[in-house]
C-alpha cells in the first residue's frame, strides 16, 4: 500500500466516532460548567468567611470598649468611697487616741489594697508633688489659689484631691492649690 492511497472507513464506524467526539465535548462542556459553579460557590464561601471573621473581630473590639466603659464607670464611683476615706484617714492622723490609731492602721491597709487593685486594672495616679510641680491644666485643676511670695508663681502648693489616668487616658486630673503671685 502506497501512502498516498486513501483508506475507506466504513460509514457506521465513523458516525460511532463522532458520536462519541460529540458526547466527549458534551461531558467535558458540562465538567467545566460543574468547575466554574465550584470556583463561584468557593468565591462565595470565602467572601462569607471573610466577612464572618471582620464581624468577629468588629464585635471583640466593641465588647472590649464597652468593658473598658464600664470599668471606668465603676472606678470613678468608687473613687469617691476612696476620696472620703482618704479624708477620714487625714482626720484621723492627727488623732492620740490609741484605738483610733489602731483603726487607722486597718482604714490604710483598705486604701493601699484597694489601690493595688485599681493599678492591676490600670488606674495610676497622677503623681503631683507639692512646692516642686507647676501647674499644668491638662492634668491638674485648680480649685484653690493662694498668694504666697516666697513660692514661684504657678507652683502647686498643696494637693487637695488626688487624679487619676485610667489606661493612659485621664480620668480625673488632680485638684491642687496654686500659687498666684501676679
Amino acid at each position: 500500500m502506497c501512502s498516498t492511497e486513501k483508506i475507506n472507513i466504513n460509514p457506521e464506524v465513523k458516525k460511532q466516532k463522532d458520536n462519541k467526539v460529540d458526547e466527549s465535548k458534551l461531558e467535558f462542556s458540562k465538567l467545566e460548567e460543574k468547575i466554574k459553579q465550584l470556583r463561584d460557590r468557593e468565591e462565595k464561601l470565602l467572601y462569607m468567611i471573610a466577612e464572618m471573621k471582620n464581624e468577629e473581630a468588629f464585635s471583640k473590639k466593641l465588647n472590649e470598649s464597652n468593658n473598658k466603659r464600664f470599668k471606668e464607670k465603676i472606678i470613678k464611683k468608687i473613687l469617691t468611697v476612696v476620696d472620703s476615706l482618704n479624708i477620714a484617714v487625714k482626720y484621723l492622723d492627727k488623732s492620740e487616741n490609741p484605738e483610733v490609731k489602731n483603726h487607722l492602721v486597718g482604714l490604710k491597709m483598705i486604701l493601699k489594697k484597694t489601690e493595688e487593685d485599681f493599678g492591676a486594672e490600670g488606674l495610676k495616679k497622677i503623681e503631683v508633688n507639692p512646692l516642686k510641680d507647676n501647674y499644668d491644666r491638662t492634668i491638674h485643676k485648680a480649685t484653690k489659689i493662694d498668694k504666697k511670695d516666697k513660692y514661684p508663681d504657678g507652683i502647686i502648693l498643696e494637693l487637695e484631691k488626688e487624679g487619676y489616668y485610667f489606661e493612659e487616658k485621664i480620668l480625673r486630673e488632680a485638684e491642687v492649690k496654686v500659687n498666684k503671685i501676679k
